[in-house]
């Protein structure tokens, strides 16, 4: 009951954090475009997106390795912060070399700052959670955003174009860093950060296998599909449905990482045993977002027709998948099992690059979206290998967020039916994934329990 309740206020404000980078995020780029012009927003994203590139490559895995060590043993914190300026480094010049490649005057010098300070940032948000400081994170990102918003548009209607797109970015991710490092605090040696990186290499590469992938089933998938099919129209639409999946997993996502401290402090398994809770908040996401398609497409002006918002709707039931898996590799980093999360990593790769093309070529976005789907539900079976509970919470997730894809498609009916779904979505939960009560009961535990050790906020 004790680790459960935990691992529930743990999620919930690693929800909010999420929430809050999320939506800050999506405010900013508004803005900077009706501010700053398109052009100057469309150069200030592609480096944003060089920088992506190279944090996910050199930074993501390596978070999730030091998050465990972390988690496991609290002293280690210094050194896992003097770690990350080393990975940082790397990172930032690969950012500085890929944005150098856009051709534009002073492209390589944000690259580095930036890569630097966004790599940072992403091992910082993994030290918070090793810590177990969640709404400590929480609070960063908020004035994260506050700053980058402010900043950027004061910039912006200053006329700086791209430097305001890029001052504001960096200053969220600074805040972030600033907080880990606040917390994890620096008296440690270089040989000691040294010998950290050692101990965590085989973790942290098997990690980066599963978060690259992650980027890549994303990324790659959207411009494999532009490539092949030739419709940038639908390629933007295939990009918002992947953008749905990621908002869908969330619920899951926060809960993987909440477990990662709490299994690792009180050494026992709680990731995938918690899991119907944050899949059952999940499932109901997906079904929401699945009902409210007509309406985010309209808003959009891409119209209902030709499928698309069936396509939309598989993406975004796709979700609950996504938030699972990233739950077993929770547990697997748990049990520092780097095999496990590699064959996870890889099957749900691989089976992306055999279907997406010839699915995508011969349905269009239906096909590419079901290549996703498809893509998770392999990865979900080879998980299953490892823990045979994982491929049965996914079925029940999945159908439970069926109600989502039997939505009606006109905008007013979508509209009306939302609340209905949802309840639909809620109740298959309970019956298939969680009940209920069992949840409040926990819910209400965590809210009224005293501040448990470890640090936690």
């Amino acid at each position: 009951m004790a680790g459960s309740t935990g691992v529930v206020k743990s999620s919930v404000l690693m929800l909010i954090a999420n929430i809050v980078a999320f939506a800050g995020g999506a405010v900013y780029w508004f803005l900077l475009a009706r501010v700053v012009g398109l052009k100057a927003l469309g150069l200030g994203t592609g480096i944003v997106s060089a920088v992506g590139i190279a944090s996910t490559l050199l930074g993501g895995g390596f978070g999730l390795a030091l998050a465990r060590l972390v988690a496991e043993r609290g002293k280690e914190a210094p050194c896992a912060a003097l770690a990350s300026l080393a990975l940082s480094a790397a990172a930032a010049t690969l950012s500085s070399l890929l944005s150098a490649m856009l051709g534009e005057p002073g492209a390589a010098w944000w690259g580095f700052s930036l890569g630097f300070i966004a790599t940072l940032s992403a091992l910082s948000v993994q030290l918070l959670v090793g810590l177990g400081r969640f709404g400590l994170l929480a609070v960063a990102h908020a004035a994260g955003n506050a700053a980058k918003v402010a900043v950027g548009l004061a910039l912006g209607l200053a006329g700086y174009g791209v430097a305001a797109v890029l001052s504001g970015y960096l200053l969220h991710q600074l805040a972030v860093a600033l907080a880990a490092f606040a917390a994890a605090g620096t008296a440690c040696g270089l040989g000691s950060a040294y010998s950290l990186l050692r101990r965590v290499a085989a973790l942290g590469a098997s990690n980066t296998v599963y978060v690259a992938g992650n980027q890549l089933v994303q990324s790659l998938g959207v411009y494999v599909y532009a490539v092949v099919t030739g419709d940038h129209a639908s390629t933007g639409l295939l990009y918002i449905g992947a953008m749905l999946a990621v908002v869908a997993a969330m619920p899951a996502g926060s809960l993987a990482a909440a477990a990662l401290h709490h299994s690792v402090r009180e050494g026992r398994e709680l990731a995938i045993s918690s899991a119907p809770l944050g899949l059952l908040a999940s499932s109901a996401a997906a079904a929401a977002l699945a009902a409210l398609t007509p309406l985010a497409l309209a808003l959009i002006g891409a119209g209902t027709g030709g499928g698309s918002v069936t396509a939309i709707r598989v993406l975004a039931v796709s979700g609950p998948l996504l938030g699972l898996l990233n739950i077993v590799v929770s547990e697997l980093n748990r049990r520092s099992d780097s095999r496990g999360i590699g064959l996870v990593a890889a099957s749900r790769l691989l089976l992306l690059l055999v279907l997406f093309p010839p699915l995508a070529a011969r349905f269009g976005l239906l096909g590419a979206a079901v290549a996703f789907l498809a893509s998770s539900a392999a990865a979900v079976l080879a998980a299953g290998t490892v823990d045979r509970r994982v491929p049965a919470l996914a079925a029940r997730a999945l159908a439970a967020s069926l109600p989502g894809l039997l939505s009606p498609n006109g905008v007013l009916a979508a509209v009306l039916s939302a609340p209905v779904v949802v309840a639909a979505s809620m109740l298959l939960g309970h019956l298939l994934l969680y009940p209920v009560p069992d949840g409040l009961r926990l819910v209400v535990a965590s809210v009224l329990r005293p501040r448990g050790r470890g640090g936690e906020d």
